[in-house]
């Protein structure tokens, strides 16, 4: 995700009163994490992750997501100290420097886990006085769509023009960026297996990987799809149209004691004078006539 930045990342927890933690500083670039196994690498990954409001990519939401260490209780000199409090800020910036702080909390505190305070800096430094905090909204409906929702805060922060796709019940809603961060973060367990092994299906969008794959390599297939879904609507409306008129017409002739002269229901490709339906009455000689043919009996 090239319009996202990581600049800093601080866990915070509280026991008994007393204040633990860790700071992370990431530089441009590409940055390695490096430790012994259970040393919490993917502790570190995950809580990145948490703290973007996107840890349906580790298969359940809210701070279940997170290890125990994060939650309930944590060794510290070989003394097991139990959680009070926790949460984590992360300072990100998008691709024109804009730089916030993002707060979200894990265990106690005041504030909901499915809020997340964005608080807007001038610089990159965590100690300094903020300015203008704020909320937005969680794993809600609607918090990829509407102002407070923290996902499309997120979504304009960083640039994305995120497409209308249609869901398996024929609903357009907006290409979810859960479902596309699943591409940029690998899962240690079951991420090697394939490409999107953590993309969730419960938001029920068709095509989905599909669909995430154009965007990120900027097919115009979106484009050509909704208009696809538009002629077949429009199609689908002409036919109900037809349909109904044909219905109409021939129980017209039937109140007259007329027929029509063709049995279809169908629209034809082309339309011409030949295959429109025509009103026939029965006449001399075993024929058929026409409705202009049977008003000139009366003249």
């Amino acid at each position: 995700m090239k319009n996202l930045f990581i600049q800093k990342l601080e866990i915070h927890i509280n026991s008994n009163g007393k204040n633990y933690g860790c700071s992370y500083a990431f530089e441009s670039g590409l940055n390695i994490i490096r430790g012994e196994s259970s040393s919490g690498k993917s502790t570190l990954a995950n809580v990145i992750i948490y703290g973007l409001g996107l840890e349906i990519l580790l298969g359940v939401k809210g701070p279940q997501s997170m290890t125990p260490a994060l939650r309930e209780r944590f060794e510290f000199v070989k003394q097991e100290l139990v959680i009070d409090e926790s949460f984590i800020e992360m300072e990100i910036k998008n691709h024109q420097n804009k730089c916030i702080i993002l707060r979200r909390q894990i265990k106690g505190g005041k504030k909901d886990h499915k809020l997340i305070q964005v608080i807007t800096k001038k610089d990159s430094n965590l100690s300094k006085e903020p300015i203008k905090p704020q909320y937005f909204f969680l794993h809600d409906p609607g918090s990829a769509q509407r102002i407070r929702g923290f996902h499309n805060y997120l979504a304009k922060l960083l640039g994305l023009d995120l497409p209308i796709v249609q869901t398996y019940k024929f609903n357009e809603v907006p290409l979810y960026i859960e479902c596309l961060f699943s591409l940029f973060f690998v899962e240690q367990y079951k991420g090697w297996r394939e490409i999107l092994a953590t993309l969730s299906t419960q938001y029920g969008i068709r095509d989905m990987g599909k669909r995430v794959i154009e965007y990120i390599i900027a097919l115009d297939v979106y484009e050509n799809e909704k208009k696809r879904e538009q002629i077949n609507k429009e199609l689908f409306r002409l036919q109900e149209k037809w349909s109904n008129s044909f219905y109409l017409l021939r129980s017209f002739a039937k109140e007259i004691k007329g027929i029509l002269n063709i049995q279809i229901k169908k629209i034809p490709k082309e339309l011409s004078l030949e295959n429109l339906p025509k009103v026939l009455f029965y006449g001399e000689n075993d024929e058929y006539i026409t409705i202009e043919e049977k008003k000139e009996e009366f003249n």
